[in-house]
């Protein structure tokens, strides 16, 4: 799969992936102890907390047996596909990692902001004095 899908979608797209394609036996699916059951619509549930990546995480505890076996997981199907759930396995969706700013250590933080950058003066272009250059 080469298309980044949504929590949501990847959550629908395992569904569909158990119940052999049928829409319909995941829209009436018995298996309400499955921790992706009030995802399989693809859709936010009505009640409870919205926490499809916590759902994947655990989904991924069971259907691996340990914490080991899911980071070494290679996500292959028995048809041959990989798992739409494999990129999410972890708790955290990779695709929005580039709205996060990378956290410094506090002794990192503390010197980045003693240590601020003074900009030099832009160049005038009247007296073509240029950057570092006294004004005037």
């Amino acid at each position: 799969m080469s298309v980044w899908l949504s929590p949501l979608k990847s959550i629908r797209r395992e569904c569909l992936f158990c119940m052999s394609g049928s829409r319909s036996l995941v829209k009436n699916c018995p298996s309400t102890a499955c921790r992706l059951w009030p995802y399989r619509l693809g859709k936010r549930p009505t009640s409870g907390a919205h926490r499809p990546l916590r759902a994947i995480r655990k989904h991924c505890l069971a259907c691996a047996g340990s914490s080991d076996a899911v980071r070494n997981c290679d996500g292959k199907l028995l048809d041959g596909e990989i798992c739409p759930l494999r990129r999410l396995r972890f708790g955290k969706n990779p695709a929005r990692r580039h709205d996060r700013k990378p956290m410094l250590p506090v002794q990192e933080a503390i010197e980045a902001r003693s240590h601020r950058r003074v900009m030099p003066s832009k160049p005038s272009l009247k007296t073509g004095e240029g950057y570092g250059q006294g004004s005037g």
